[in-house]
């Protein structure tokens, strides 16, 4: 037996072995070896080492982009819960303004505001545009006049 090691050239005396840490292909890659994470269907006979790294880089983008979407996701829900929280409140203020203003009399008249609040826009833009006004406010009093002509 030779104890140099085999020159790459000589096609006769070569063993299939493993493109990385080049054991034999009767034995286990070495436990570094980065060839042992790759799937089965990535494994073809003869693979370069080229063909091996883009594999990696495609498996470390997905796996980086897959964590990034997960990441947004949950600060798309805060930021979507803290806005609707926001929004929730503002329409508790509004919904008082339009009781206090007389709009809103009876139970079913809340329960039709809070199911068909877009059909009171014209009301929240005078409010809006009047700097949200409380009962006790100076422009209170042409909100309510105008909240009460608009009304359907």
């Amino acid at each position: 037996m030779n104890s140099y090691p085999i020159d790459p050239n000589d096609e006769e005396n070569q063993i299939e072995t493993c493109p990385i840490c080049s054991a034999p292909a009767n034995m286990e890659c070495h436990p570094a070896c980065p060839q042992v994470q790759v799937s089965e269907e990535l494994q073809v006979e003869g693979m370069d080492f080229g063909v091996f790294i883009s594999n990696a880089l495609f498996s470390a983008t997905e796996d980086y982009f897959n964590e990034l979407a997960k990441k947004q996701h949950k600060e798309l829900l805060v930021d979507r819960a803290e806005q609707f929280k926001e929004d929730w409140l503002e329409v508790g203020e509004f919904a008082k303004a339009l009781f206090d203003a007389g709009c809103l009399l009876k139970a079913e008249d809340v329960i039709y505001f809070i199911t068909h609040t877009y059909k009171f826009t014209p009301q929240y833009l005078i409010w809006l545009e009047l700097g949200k006004p409380k009962e006790n406010d100076e422009l209170y009093g042409l909100f309510k006049s105008e909240a009460l002509n608009r009304r359907k």
